[in-house]
């Protein structure tokens, strides 16, 4: 059963859409989903209405489950900025338009790994879970020492 969350964005897109009663593991789709056809940055203003619609199953003892984001929408001033929907079997989203939704950004800044990814984040000790809203990249230092030269 699809479970779809509307509201008004305010100081942040991620605040608004928790405020809403979005699941975490939802935002998180939404949001990377979001990041590959438009600037977050730049694109979205407080005042824009997001849309997301996920798969949500609910048992009999009352356990909710997340599933895949469905659709992701961005309204301004009641006219559609983004309106992407799933299809197909590979999980590609498209534009109600029909065309693909383009890819933009960096693919890897520096040669090295991964070291932390996008999304929430729990406290090991206090339990608590904040956004965490980059991608942190471990990398060797450089082999060239970079020397700073003082001039008075």
């Amino acid at each position: 059963m699809p479970l779809r969350i509307r509201g008004t964005i305010g100081a942040g897109l991620y605040r608004s859409a928790r405020s809403a009663g979005a699941p975490i593991e939802a935002i998180q789709q939404y949001l990377q989903v979001l990041d590959q056809h438009l600037s977050l940055d730049t694109a979205i203003e407080p005042g824009d209405t997001f849309d997301i619609i996920v798969g949500f199953k609910r048992a009999a003892t009352g356990e909710t489950k997340v599933g895949e984001l469905l659709f992701a929408g961005v309204e301004r001033g009641g006219k559609p900025k983004a309106q992407l929907l799933r299809w197909g079997g590979d999980g590609q989203f498209f534009e109600a338009s029909g065309m693909g939704a383009q890819r933009s950004g960096l693919i890897m800044p520096v040669v090295g790994r991964i070291t932390s990814n996008f999304g929430a984040r729990r406290h090991p000790i206090l339990g608590y879970t904040r956004m965490h809203g980059g991608v942190d990249f471990g990398a060797r230092p450089a082999r060239q020492s970079m020397r700073l030269v003082m001039r008075r």
